[in-house]
């Protein structure tokens, strides 16, 4: 049985071409999902073992759930752990066999290999107070002797807010200095991002000091020290959370980050505003050189590259989602990997499962393979209790840049 498993294994993942712009690879189907297409999942990443994580969740949502597919054939579900009101805001970092998801106030650490998962620092380890963890950077920074990341916490009895560095594997806070300046009040944390190839960290931050409501784009360096602050010029004052997924860098100083109501936060080295660009932004895509607002213009998915200034160019045809959507036609051959040994099977309903369409996110898209990222399709539902329970899939989905 063991051998039959390993034979198909073999014939989804030996000798696999190139995939093309557009192109999907083999589906694995892992799971049964309540809701229709698109659905409530975040784009799945991999860790550097090649095991890959999906999360399923939404922002106003407390029902965090976690899958593995491991790189050896076969899916776990493993866990459902969440902590406060908000949801899910996304995974934060990978390494050989782990990944990072922070949701809510929680992190919560996931282990490839065995498809468990656990919360990282819930509470002080030293006066018992209870963590909130309002900001975490979505970059692990991996070494040989540590895994860490930069985050804001909030100690509950205190209500007071830290800037640390956070040891993933040991759990333990260090470099802590209070966030400034001290005496703020009413702090909202608006979004974070990350660029590792400049050893940044953003955190965009809204808090009122002496009577003032101040806007401020903090930047970070991965030992959790400040490097500058950025004055934001926002029109509208914004939620809590307001932008979805994160902020991401096109690695010259220029950062964007996709907001709930449809307008982007774009900031430079010395300024940072809002805006509402010609077309519905509605993802990023960063490349080795550049970044990408991306959405719809119309009926038309489309690109505008972020120049260093901030200043976003015109929006120009981008062809990959169309592609990858005119790809999507039933019936599909599936690999079932929801029990061994795997098994094919066809579906006849297939559907993007994510965003409007395939490669459209404000999450960052996993680099599968070199030119393909993995994604999410939707397959035949049934009714269930309250909502439709929907057949849920794996894909990697080739792509080019704008």
């Amino acid at each position: 049985m063991r051998f039959a498993v390993l034979i198909i294994w073999l014939g989804l993942t030996a000798c696999s071409p190139t995939l093309d712009d557009g192109d999907l690879g083999n589906v694995r189907y892992f799971g049964l999902i309540p809701g229709e297409a698109p659905m409530r999942l975040l784009p799945p990443v991999t860790d550097r073992n090649g095991n890959i994580y999906v999360a399923y969740g939404d922002r106003s949502r407390s029902d965090t759930e976690v899958w593995v597919g491991r790189h050896s054939g076969g899916w776990k579900s493993a866990c459902k752990l969440h902590r406060g009101d908000f949801g899910v805001h996304g995974f934060v970092g990978m390494s050989d066999n782990d990944a990072w998801l922070w949701t809510g106030d929680a992190i919560v650490h996931v282990w490839g290999d065995s498809g468990t998962c656990h919360e990282v620092l819930d509470n002080d380890p030293v006066t018992g107070t209870l963590l909130k963890w309002k900001a975490v950077a979505p970059w692990v920074r991996i070494s040989p002797s540590r895994a860490t990341t930069v985050a804001i916490v909030r100690a509950t009895a205190e209500d007071e807010n830290y800037v640390v560095l956070l040891d993933m594997q040991r759990e333990l806070m260090t470099n802590l200095s209070r966030l400034t300046p001290v005496g703020l009040t009413d702090l909202k944390i608006l979004g974070t991002g990350a660029d590792e190839r400049i050893d940044e960290i953003l955190f965009a931050v809204s808090y009122n000091w002496e009577g003032q409501q101040i806007h401020e784009g903090l930047i970070f360096d991965s030992n959790a020290a400040l490097k500058r602050r950025v004055t934001l010029d926002l029109d509208v004052s914004p939620d809590e959370y307001a932008v979805l997924g994160f902020f991401q860098s096109n690695g010259g100083g220029a950062w964007a980050g996709v907001r709930d109501d449809g307008g982007l936060i774009l900031l430079n080295e010395n300024s940072g505003y809002d805006t509402t660009p010609e077309f519905d932004a509605l993802g990023l895509l960063r490349t080795d050189t550049s970044l990408f607002v991306t959405g719809l213009l119309g009926s038309t998915s489309v690109a505008a590259k972020l120049a260093n200034n901030s200043g976003l160019n015109g929006a120009r045809e981008w062809d990959s989602p169309m592609k990858a959507q005119s790809k999507l036609q039933p019936p599909m051959t599936i690999y079932d990997e929801r029990n061994s040994p795997v098994t094919k099977t066809s579906w006849s309903t297939v559907k993007n499962a994510i965003n409007v369409l395939p490669l459209i996110s404000p999450y960052p898209l996993d680099r599968y393979t070199t030119q393909s990222t993995g994604w999410l399709l939707a397959g035949p539902a049934y009714a269930g209790p309250a909502e439709d329970i929907t057949s849920v899939g794996f894909v990697p989905i080739g792509w080019e840049s704008p």
